[in-house]
């Protein structure tokens, strides 16, 4: 019986854990956290970095202002991610789950500008690029 009762005490715990809102809501940002930054930011730092050295490649003095500024624009993006991930810290346990939850709502939020950033300025270097 009493090996019982320390099954469903234990079972409980998982249950009460598994089930509380805030811890759930902590994994859906952990989750987001990685998507953006793992799957659809970092991947793509390579491809912005080639983009930036093809503009080099096109440079004129007739394009040098329209290259600048598409460079400009790419190397920004290329800062906010390493920015990013400088200041970025994984939140400890024994850090109130509430201020766990407000911090990475902020990362979120700085992954989903730095995101933009990125696609916007690729797309229109690319587009720059199809031209010539």
């Amino acid at each position: 019986m009493k090996t019982f009762r320390t099954i469903i005490i234990f079972f409980s715990i998982i249950i009460f854990f598994s089930c509380n809102p805030e811890v759930k809501k902590e994994n859906e940002l952990l989750d987001q956290i990685h998507l953006l930054h793992d799957v659809e930011t970092m991947p793509k730092i390579i491809f912005l970095r080639n983009l930036a050295d093809d503009l080099d490649s096109i440079k004129t003095d007739v394009n040098a202002k329209e290259v600048f500024l598409l460079k400009k624009d790419l190397n920004e993006a290329d800062q906010m991610m390493h920015e990013w991930m400088k200041g970025f810290n994984w939140q400890s346990e024994q850090t109130p789950i509430k201020e766990r939850i407000s911090y990475y709502e902020k990362e979120v939020e700085k992954l989903e500008l730095m995101k933009d950033k990125m696609y916007s300025s690729m797309k229109n270097a690319e587009k720059y690029l199809e031209k010539k």
